[in-house]
């Protein structure tokens, strides 16, 4: 399952680098943060960020995984990194009425980015800094 999933992963990203560290480091187990589950899914999801884009500010959305219904992934920035160098990653996968999700941060400093990224994906709408 987590080899069909890595792929599907892949895929999505191709060849991309964060912050010279590809896909597959990033998703070492010493960067994993967190992991669980979120009772929506995908669709109800992105609209969270989309909710929370328009009243506070925007997280980006998820890349939905053309070739397998129900995965997505979602990068974000470290602040001051360009764009092409992106180190918070979650893997979503929607199961019935709701999402698995892995977070993995390539620095311990994205905690905190990635908690938020969570809040809003689980339906927070209350702005967080």
């Amino acid at each position: 399952m987590r080899k069909l999933l890595l792929a599907g992963m892949v895929v999505l990203a191709g060849c991309a680098q964060f912050e010279n560290v590809t896909v597959d480091e990033i998703r070492a187990a010493e960067h994993k943060r967190a992991e669980g589950e979120i009772a929506m899914g995908i669709p109800e999801i992105q609209q969270a960020l989309s909710n929370y884009g328009s009243t506070c500010e925007s997280l980006g959305s998820l890349k939905l995984d053309p070739t397998h219904p129900g995965r997505a992934i979602y990068t974000g920035l470290a602040p001051g990194v360009p764009e092409s160098s992106a180190t918070l990653l979650i893997d979503l996968q929607q199961v019935g009425m709701t999402t698995r999700y892995q977070g993995y941060t390539y620095y311990k400093t994205g905690q905190g980015q990635l908690d938020k990224a969570l809040y809003v994906m689980g339906g927070g709408k209350e702005c967080k800094r």
